[in-house]
């Protein structure tokens, strides 16, 4: 049969299977193969581009776009390393973008990194990894239409608008300054759509504004995911039991505790204590999934009593639609034979309730 004759239908679904092992020479190879099977191919090769300082790679897209410009219409997501002020590629439009990544580190040029961004105000994900932000709030103004705000290290600052704007992000992830971070966008922004939050490496410093952050977003979140880093026991048992109180749907909770027993972290049974007062105080029962991540030190002699305390999500009626538990122990000593002897004796009643629970070493 004559490669040209072939359904449309069934091009494009060879080329999506090709796509689907990411892999580019192939992916090449249709594009070349007719003109039917170019514009297919071309949609994937050119799904994400990534701007480095001049390499090779970089060149070579910069000439591809100054002979065919049309081919941007095909990004949707963006990354850009470089300080490269004058790079053809960021003077293209993108009218199908979807996602913005942006690392800048130890650039201080920052009336160039805003006159950057604003040519991608019409992007729904940004993603800012260790850059300079001057004026956070004017930031977020210049994207009215993110859904997803991923902010990775850097330095901020924020000049706080006169009135407060209402903001439709529904997924917030912060790695360090989340104290800083959450503080901002309180003093100028409401969140009312806000659906997922990832906070990474909280440290006990930033739990109260963390906790007032929960208390004016929390009505709409469903999943929120938190990674406890140096955190004294006394005041993080104090500070944390009302944290969820605030949060009637929420149905995923990810907890991840430092538990090797250096910079202060919680001893596993401290870390496994705490979740009982914690979970307590969800005001609903649309809780569906808890995973607990860490260092946890299991054995076969141990592992038993050192998850005794998770019985309340059993005992307690208000969890009987709890689906899903996670155990994640990365501590270097777990093995695969350990897992099936932790699975055959952690917490039979848990079986009885139907729930299904994994046990890993894996993150």
């Amino acid at each position: 049969m004559d490669i040209n004759s072939l359904p449309l239908e069934l091009v494009e679904r060879i080329i999506d299977h090709v796509a689907r092992d990411g892999i580019l020479v192939s992916l090449c190879s249709c594009a070349l193969t007719c003109r039917a099977w170019r514009f297919r191919a071309e949609y994937y090769l050119f799904h994400t581009i990534t701007i480095n300082e001049k390499t090779i790679q970089t060149r070579r897209l910069e000439s591809i776009f100054r002979h065919s410009p049309h081919l941007a219409n095909f990004v949707r997501r963006l990354e850009v390393h470089t300080w490269d002020k004058h790079s053809p590629i960021l003077e293209l439009e993108y009218p199908s973008l979807v996602l913005l990544q942006v690392t800048l580190p130890w650039t201080d040029d920052t009336q160039w990194i805003f006159q950057t961004l604003t040519k991608f105000s019409s992007v729904s994900e940004l993603s800012l990894l260790y850059c300079r932000i001057v004026d956070f709030s004017a930031l977020l103004l210049m994207f009215p239409h993110l859904t997803l705000l991923d902010i990775f290290g850097g330095y901020i600052n924020n000049c706080k608008t006169e009135i407060r704007h209402r903001s439709d992000i529904r997924t917030l992830g912060v790695q360090y300054l989340v104290a800083l971070v959450l503080s901002y966008m309180m003093d100028s922004f409401s969140f009312p759509n806000l659906q997922h939050l990832f906070l990474n490496e909280l440290p006990s410093s930033e739990l109260s504004v963390t906790k007032q952050f929960l208390r004016v977003t929390g009505s709409s979140l469903e999943e929120f995911s938190i990674h406890l880093r140096g955190v004294d026991y006394a005041k993080f048992a104090y500070d944390i039991e009302h944290f969820l109180e605030d949060c009637p749907r929420l149905k995923l909770f990810s907890v991840r505790f430092n538990t090797q027993g250096d910079l202060g972290d919680l001893d596993f049974i401290d870390a496994m204590a705490l979740l009982s007062p914690l979970l307590s105080h969800l005001p609903s029962t649309s809780l569906r999934e808890v995973q607990i991540r860490g260092y946890l030190g299991l054995d076969n002699d141990s592992a038993s009593d050192r998850l005794r305390p998770l019985d309340f999500l059993v005992s307690d009626p208000r969890f009987r639609g709890l689906e899903k538990l996670v155990i994640v122990d990365e501590h270097e000593r777990m093995t695969e034979n350990l897992i099936g002897q932790g699975l055959r004796d952690l917490l039979p009643l848990w079986k009885t309730q139907g729930i299904y629970h994994t046990w890993s070493r894996e993150v």
